[in-house]
């Protein structure tokens, strides 16, 4: 229904029009047009038919009633013997999903209906409705005209009743009993007016939105089943022809079809014109999108072909539909690869993890970000992967030499951050030094008893052993283990707050501590010590003369995936940084120590934290009196 087209209406309406020659009076026809719309309109699912419920109802005065319909319309009414002209709404068909709305017989409220005055037709907001449609009102209904309406200015005798949001309208009754409870979106009437001045109306529920150039298509509907109406005379609605004579003249009803069939004429002529208007607008609109896609493809291989990368598309059994130039120059020595499988080209491919991050793109439907080394090529690529249509398509380059730089840059991060230490270790290993000279020269130059000596003696192997563990924490922050090894974040915490002691001394700066017991992470010590080293160093500096650092390690799991590991954060409260170093803080060459820093520390360490698999998050505030820097980093398990 949702899809009715020109030619659909065309095709309904000469069936309607054909329900007369099966049924010997109106209600028998106005029945066969009913059945036949609702099965028509209803799409191919039977069990969740388009059409909810389809009525057929048409003006009588209620002394032509058979005596069942005069009972209905009794008891809607509040009493007494309604006078025999009174104008009552009569249910001539009814489909629906209900069993009980499939014929006319079995309903409560509607087989008749009577319209007792103007005030009754107004309550009733679906009847206004249609009749403003027709260009009618309601005394029309109430007192309808008794001549025949054949002048051709009567062309408006036919109309559409049309909401096409049926939940909530104020011109729909029932909104939660019968809206609501059987999914009803859209609601169309189509009637007339017939020749004996009575009215009619065909009214469909639908299930489906119908768009207004759709519910447009019923007023040729109307006009057909107006025709299909046409050949009952005014007494043969609910008698059949043997029983009845007919009051129909010939001649006028056939002035009746004439006319009704130069308005369908006339209308089919309007819509079809719109139609073909609609359809001339939809092809340019079609040839116009045409030409914008078609330009937009040119805009995009011209992209393709002078950017950076290198482009390959894979349909969806990995065969090559698409190659840039570059691609072909960075794998196949200039030549095109399109039209074959990529493991025929490059079977070496399949046991690599370019290949196992392309099938994850194909099957899981999904877009990959990596970076890997190519054993083939001898260099490393930096390649991202999305689905594309029913395939996957890969950007892929060379990032060999701009890793070599990131490696070096690394390297003389750790170098700097060893130099920087290197003061506070001299002042560390200096005060010891001292104390073991002069107990050696107590011991040589003194008169103490042996007693004094051995004191002296054990004082002097402690100093040293100081020194041996300072000396031991530093090789350890430069000496790097070529595995990852299960460490204690607090132990590599306590390691760098060692090599900062003296300068922790000297600030008078309080560490506050809080670790648990199963903070193990899957690290590279070196690595470690030297992010919380860069951190440390930094909240040193942020604090100044008796701040305070809180170092903390708790179990915890990921925001991102919910994932299970080690969340170690590293607090101060110095003066904080503003939001636009939060920015860029961990961008390389970025500092704000000017000359005394590298601006390298904050981006090896989340160099680092990435290459662990862990995420590192900053807070900051620098609003005085409430200022501080939090970094916390999770490492997964």
């Amino acid at each position: 229904m949702a899809r009715l087209r020109f030619a659909d209406a065309v095709t309904l309406g000469q069936q309607l029009r054909r329900c007369n020659e099966r049924s010997s009076r109106e209600d028998h026809a106005a029945q066969c047009v009913v059945e036949y719309l609702y099965d028509a309109l209803s799409g191919p699912a039977p069990d969740s038919p388009d059409c909810a419920l389809m009525r057929c109802f048409q003006t009588h005065p209620y002394a032509d009633l058979p005596a069942e319909l005069q009972a209905a319309a009794r008891r809607l009414l509040d009493g007494g013997e309604p006078a025999p002209g009174l104008r009552c709404l009569a249910l001539l068909g009814s489909r629906g999903v209900e069993a009980r709305w499939d014929q006319r017989e079995t309903s409560i409220n509607h087989r008749a209906i009577p319209l007792p005055g103007i005030a009754a037709v107004q309550g009733m907001p679906m009847v206004v409705r249609l009749l403003e449609q027709m260009g009618l009102e309601a005394e029309d209904i109430v007192g309808p005209k008794t001549k025949l309406l054949m002048d051709a200015s009567h062309d408006r005798t036919f109309g559409v009743f049309y909401v096409e949001t049926a939940p909530g309208s104020e011109h729909i009754p029932n909104q939660q009993t019968f809206i609501e409870h059987y999914g009803i979106r859209s609601v169309v009437g189509m009637g007339g007016m017939l020749p004996s001045g009575e009215i009619f109306a065909v009214v469909l529920f639908a299930r489906v939105v119908i768009s207004p150039e759709v519910a447009s298509l019923f007023r040729t509907l109307a006009l057909s089943v107006k025709l299909a109406f046409l050949p009952f005379a005014p007494n043969q609605v609910f008698s059949a022809p043997m029983d009845v004579t007919p009051v129909w003249e010939p001649t006028a009803r056939l002035r009746a079809e004439v006319e009704t069939l130069h308005q369908l004429l006339q209308l089919n002529e309007t819509t079809a014109a719109e139609a073909a208007s609609r359809a001339e607008r939809a092809v340019e609109e079609e040839k116009r999108s045409a030409e914008a896609r078609e330009e937009q493809t040119r805009l995009v291989h011209d992209l393709i072909r002078v950017g950076g990368d290198s482009v390959v598309v894979l349909d969806q059994n990995y065969v090559v539909t698409f190659m840039n130039q570059r691609a072909m120059d960075e794998l196949s020595e200039g030549q095109s690869l399109v039209g074959k499988p990529l493991l025929e080209v490059f079977p070496e491919l399949e046991a690599t993890n370019f290949w196992t991050q392309y099938k994850r793109v194909m099957e899981d439907r999904v877009a990959v970000s990596f970076e890997d080394f190519s054993e083939q090529n001898g260099a490393w690529y930096s390649v991202n992967a999305a689905p594309v249509g029913r395939g996957i398509a890969f950007f892929f380059r060379d990032v060999t030499e701009r890793r070599r730089r990131d490696a070096a840059l690394q390297r003389t991060e750790k170098l700097a951050a060893v130099g920087r230490m290197a003061s506070s270790i001299s002042h560390e290993i200096n005060n010891p030094l001292e104390s073991v000279t002069n107990l050696l020269y107590l011991i040589q130059h003194g008169d103490s008893d042996h007693e004094d000596m051995r004191t002296y003696a054990q004082l002097a192997a402690s100093e040293l052993s100081r020194v041996s563990h300072i000396v031991t924490q530093t090789l350890k922050f430069h000496r790097q283990s070529t595995h990852a090894a299960l460490c204690r974040g607090s132990e590599i915490l306590e390691s760098v707050v060692a090599l900062y002691q003296s300068r922790i001394v000297t600030l008078r700066t309080t560490i506050h501590r809080k670790f648990v017991e199963m903070d193990n992470m899957l690290c590279f010590a070196g690595d470690m010590r030297q992010v919380f080293a860069n951190l440390i160093g930094n909240a040193l500096d942020a604090t100044g003369e008796k701040g305070h650092i809180w170092l903390r390690t708790r179990r915890a799991h990921s925001p991102r995936n919910g994932q299970a590991g080690v969340r170690v954060t590293v607090a101060d409260n110095g003066c904080g940084m503003s939001a636009a170093t939060q920015r860029k803080v961990f961008e390389a060459f970025f500092t704000t120590k000017g000359m005394t820093g590298t601006g390298l520390g904050l981006w090896v360490s989340e160099e680092i934290v990435r290459t662990h698999r862990g995420t590192i998050w900053l807070r900051s505030r620098d609003t005085e009196g409430r200022s501080g820097t939090v970094f916390a980093i999770f490492f997964p398990d």
